[in-house]
């Protein structure tokens, strides 16, 4: 990058140039756009996850409440083991989603 004579460049810690937010956009004018659109591409990931995570909760909540109906074996037409790895199974897509949500967090 070219300076005007008597002006040198900001550096950072690490050596890295520093330059404004005006300099980055006049060299790379779609710049401003492409941040838009990845803002947009956050915000509608998240809903996303939010949905599933939703949906996911209500599986558990309904999961556990048909685990606690009878003391038997078997609860209704599924065995208790089979509740249990299904309960298991919405308890890890969680974790998973939640891993997600944190990193997609990470980027704002």
């Amino acid at each position: 990058m070219e300076y005007a004579a008597g002006l040198t460049p900001l550096k950072s810690e690490d050596g890295m140039e520093i330059i404004s937010a005006s300099e980055l956009v006049s060299q790379h004018p779609a710049f401003c756009s492409s941040v838009r659109e990845f803002q947009q591409l956050l915000e509608a990931a998240e809903a996303d996850l939010e949905g599933k995570m939703d949906r996911l909760g209500e599986q558990r909540r309904l999961l556990e409440s048909r685990q606690q109906g009878r003391g038997g074996r078997v609860v209704g037409r599924v065995s208790v083991s089979k509740k249990t790895t299904a309960k298991n199974y919405v308890e890890c897509q969680l974790f998973m989603l939640a891993k997600h949500r944190r990193r997609l967090n990470q980027f704002r």
